[in-house]
């Protein structure tokens, strides 16, 4: 019991002692009023382990330094192989520190000479592997210690890496590894071996799809044995996929069961890294290394890849700058990357060089600048020719069928696609949640809910999901036990346009009160009272697309409860008749083309390849081109819709307008606007239109300022034009239904 009493009394010694001198320790390790037996042994043994730990995790180097050299009394007492098992461990704790502090070599030489002079051979064998010595393994291979032998071997290849004398670290591994392969191999250390072939194979042959396997054994291994090197696996199994050019990888691979375990700085500096590589920015890629610079500079490993990376990041930051344009100003490039003028020229012509970049120095060459726009102003005049023959009219239509009907052959074949892809979820969810602290967001069809999970993830205030599919409805029923702000509705949202008919023609049932139940009425100038969200796959989602103008210019429906945002995924064809210009894309230049873009502000998002919906919209041949892709783009209502962007708030006249005139785009203005105000062509002479301009020819600002210009003549009111629309929607009973010619 006296012995007991005096174990607990010292132990209480070191954990009262931060930073304990030989003497302290001394005075726990070997009391002299107490006779040590076998069980006060065991637990100072244990102790003073648990204290050693202590101090490798908090970073006390030179503490844990002092212990092992005041335990040296203390080996006395236990036997040589626990002695040497105790000793192994101290020094092993103390070298995985990599404090750097100085007294790794000194701490080893001491120990060393304590075994000589101990004559303690195994010890001393055990304590020399940490110093690259010729002598030792000759020494062990006589020996047949093949435990050890493969440690130095180890070591060995560490130490010529370091040099960069990437053969013989390689012949070094690849003996520890045959050694291994005699013996039966711990786990930590076979880790060891493959986190080094690992590091080995992306620093020798920048084979990173070889070196990430062998990185991923390593992190399974540690992660075994619970051992703090897991992390470091980890980290530079995130390295490899990044060099791979697979950023959009590293969110997946650290969400994985495994590695959420070790979440923490290391894996964020990766995040960063990889955030930077997929937006190729090279702000971003500067920023994340000043502010995880422990993790990424001063990681030799990660250190020895940074100017590849940093290279890599340059070349694809010039290429996103670089893409938008045709002809591009070098000293314009170099002001957006902030870089000097020397630098991106010669990055530049490096890329050039390398056939990383297609393109031509045009420096000193105006003359054939010139040349060139004199072809192209002449080739235009013949077109213009050209576009007035009747025949061109039908090269027109029918180059709009075969394009309308190759992007839609594949679409027909499905009625909805759902998202099923977590990562691209996550994406949207993003946008969708971006300052949005209140109010509701409304997804539509949300199918098996992988969207509706990452909107709840990411914090959405209130969701409400609209899915009549009973396959779906049994899952979402289940989250919506879990999530207090999370509603269903068992309704299809597409079909809105047929309720609001139905709620027209029998104002006695409203089928509409439980898709805006408790949504707040806003002023248009508030701003938007919910979100939504809707893929834009097929027929029926086309049709509600075009709805929703025919609702907004009767500021009706949805937008009854004010400025609602819309956020739409299109696909390829929506797509490009939604950005068409009249000039360049006359063929599907649609009159829905002009009231989006004049009544909403139109922002693309992102850019989502087919394979993340299901079932997959994409085609199956030989090509697989930017025709498969889909976008998410955001729809927000003009605030000044209402006030000042149409004439005495003329926008009902708008739509009907622009619907009228752009169904047959070769209209010309001059001729049709005469036939409903007489005489007034001199009047559009003056605006720089002539008797061939066509209303296909105007943008939408062009349009608009058309209308506005014609609704403020004094005859527009006795116009044909007028008495055409008071006919028109005098003879609707529903103002909406008129969507035949999709």
């Amino acid at each position: 019991m006296a012995g007991a009493a005096a174990v607990l009394n010292g132990r209480d010694v070191l954990a009262h002692h931060g930073s304990p001198n030989v003497d302290i320790v001394k005075q726990f390790v070997f009391p002299k009023d107490v006779q040590p037996d076998e069980e006060v042994i065991r637990v100072k043994e244990q102790s003073l382990l648990d204290y050693a730990k202590a101090l490798a995790n908090s970073g006390k180097a030179k503490e844990l330094a002092t212990l092992i050299k005041g335990t040296r009394p203390f080996l006395g007492l236990v036997s040589k192989a626990k002695a040497t098992k105790l000793v192994r461990t101290l020094v092993d704790l103390f070298l995985d520190m990599e404090a750097s502090t100085g007294l790794e070599v000194e701490l080893c030489l001491e120990c060393i000479e304590w075994a000589k002079q101990e004559k303690r051979n195994y010890l001393r064998q055990a304590l020399e592997f940490n110093f690259l010595g010729g002598v030792l393994l000759k020494e062990l291979k006589k020996l047949d210690d093949k435990n050890l032998l493969v440690e130095v071997q180890l070591l060995e290849s560490k130490v010529y890496h370091c040099l960069t004398n990437f053969p013989r670290a390689r012949a070094a591994l690849t003996a520890a590894r045959t050694t291994a392969n005699g013996i039966y191999c711990p786990p930590k250390l076979q880790a060891a071996l493959d986190l080094q072939s690992g590091i080995l194979h992306a620093a020798d042959e920048k084979d990173f799809k070889t070196a990430f396997s062998y990185f991923f054994e390593a992190f399974e291994g540690y992660e075994s044995v619970d051992d703090a090197k897991a992390v470091v696996s980890l980290k530079y199994m995130l390295l490899s996929k990044i060099m791979l050019g697979d950023s959009d990888d590293v969110l997946s691979l650290t969400m994985g069961k495994l590695a959420l375990k070790y979440a923490g700085i290391d894996v964020d500096a990766m995040k960063a890294i990889a955030a930077a590589s997929s937006k190729r920015s090279l702000a971003e890629f500067q920023e994340a290394l000043k502010k995880y610079k422990k993790q990424l500079v001063e990681d030799p490993i990660i250190r020895a890849h940074l100017d590849a990376l940093y290279d890599t990041m340059l070349e694809k930051n010039l290429c996103r700058i670089i893409e938008p344009y045709s002809k591009v100003q070098l000293k314009h490039v170099a002001g957006v990357i902030e870089l000097p003028l020397p630098t991106v020229e010669k990055k530049m012509s490096q890329m050039i060089l390398d056939k990383k970049l297609n393109v031509i120095n045009s420096v000193n060459k105006r003359w054939q600048n010139t040349a060139e726009d004199l072809r192209e102003f002449s080739f235009e005049c013949d077109i213009r020719k050209k576009k007035l023959s009747k025949a061109n009219k039908y090269d027109v239509q029918s180059a709009y069928g075969a394009l309308d009907k190759k992007s839609s052959s594949r679409l027909k074949q499905h009625d909805y696609f759902y998202l099923s892809d977590p990562i691209s979820a996550d994406i949207i969810a993003y946008h969708l949640c971006e300052k949005w602290d209140d109010g509701y967001v409304f997804e539509v069809n949300p199918g098996p809910g992988v969207l509706s999970k990452a909107l709840l993830k990411a914090g959405v205030p209130c969701l409400r999901v609209f899915e009549k599919n009973e396959v779906f409805l049994s899952e979402l029923k289940e989250l919506s036990k879990q999530h207090s702000n999370f509603e269903i509705i068992e309704e299809d949202f597409l079909f809105l346009p047929s309720l609001e008919a139905k709620t027209f023609d029998d104002d006695s049932v409203s089928y509409l009160d439980a898709f805006f139940k408790d949504v707040p009425k806003l002023s248009w100038e508030e701003g938007a009272p919910f979100r939504i969200f809707s893929i834009i796959s097929n027929k029926k989602s086309i049709r509600f697309s075009r709805f929703l103008l025919a609702a907004l210019s009767n500021r009706c429906s949805i937008f009854f409860y004010g400025r609602c945002e819309l956020f739409l995924v299109l696909s390829h064809s929506e797509y490009l008749y939604l950005m068409a210009e009249p000039k360049e894309n006359f063929a599907i230049y649609r009159w829905s083309t002009v009231l989006y873009r004049s009544f909403f502000e139109i922002s693309v998002l992102n850019k989502f390849t087919p394979d993340i919906f299901s079932p997959s919209p994409s085609r199956h041949g030989k090509k697989k081109n930017e025709e498969n892709n889909f976008y998410l783009v955001k729809f927000i209502p003009r605030s000044d819709l209402f006030s000042s962007l149409v004439n005495n708030n003329k926008l009902q006249d708008f739509y009907f307008f622009i619907r009228h005139l752009l169904v047959k785009r070769t209209g010309l203005v001059i001729p049709t606007m005469e036939g409903w105000v007489p005489s007034c062509g001199p009047r559009l002479i003056k605006e720089g239109m002539n008797v061939f301009t066509r209303f296909g020819d105007l943008s939408p600002e062009q349009l608009l300022m058309l209308f506005n210009q014609f609704s403020s003549w004094p005859e527009y009111e006795e116009s044909t034009f007028h008495v055409s629309l008071r006919r028109y929607y005098g003879k609707k009973s529903f103002p909406f239904d008129d969507d035949e010619n999709l």
